[in-house]
């Protein structure tokens, strides 16, 4: 392992492959030192190089130290508790929301190691947990793709409004969608405009080389 990880600074060095009906190519490597899980057409997670993310939390890192409980809906392999835990030191209540098994169970045998303070895995569809849901969080990372897409189903105003509802008072939503090409670019502004904004009217949009970050907040 040792000589994969010193390997992995120079190329990806892949750990394990798996199949699984939502994702049908799931490959896990050794990159930089770090676990990075890909499919086909995207980077699920790659520990704190999962550079969106951690670009959008510094935004917010001023108010990490008070949040007191975190949902992030698509584990990945753990990139964004781990970036809240290990970065900015957070204490809070992580759940995180998964519908592939094979991916928790990647999480499990090659992360969960890594948490002193452990997180809650749900293995459950997360539209599902969003409709039925009656808790609320200070903060939401919705980071839910199949392959390179967010599911139309998570782009409907219902859904927005179930993502506001699981927020606490003044809760922040940070929501990614990939922006790799103009159409993306399109796509996201038609969702920015015609169903994030009217839920969260004081949204903002944090646009990287290839993701686009939306960030709302729960205005009271």
């Amino acid at each position: 392992m040792l000589f994969r990880r010193w390997l992995s600074y120079l190329m990806d060095v892949l750990i394990e492959s798996r199949q699984s009906e939502l994702n049908p190519d799931l490959k896990l490597y050794w990159s930089s030192g770090r676990y990075k899980l890909v499919t086909k057409g995207a980077v699920y997670s790659f520990e704190d190089k999962y550079t969106n993310f951690l670009k959008a939390f510094q935004l917010i890192k001023t108010e990490i130290p008070q949040l007191q409980t975190v949902l992030v809906l698509g584990l990945g392999i753990g990139s964004i508790p781990q970036m809240l835990r290990q970065i900015y030191h957070s204490d809070a209540e992580i759940t995180a929301i998964e519908l592939d098994k094979s991916i928790i169970e990647l999480y499990e045998k090659y992360i969960s190691a890594k948490f002193t303070k452990k997180i809650q895995i749900i293995h459950e569809d997360g539209l599902q947990f969003a409709e039925n849901h009656v808790g609320q969080y200070d903060l939401i990372c919705m980071d839910i793709f199949v392959d390179s897409k967010v599911p139309s189903e998570f782009l409907s105003t219902s859904f927005a409004e179930n993502l506001k509802k699981m927020l606490s008072p003044n809760g922040i939503l940070i929501f990614n969608r990939l922006a790799e090409n103009e159409k993306d670019e399109k796509e996201n502004e038609i969702f920015f405009q015609n169903i994030f904004l009217p839920a969260f009217p004081s949204a903002s949009i944090l646009k990287l080389e290839a993701n686009w970050m939306m960030i709302g907040r729960k205005d009271i």
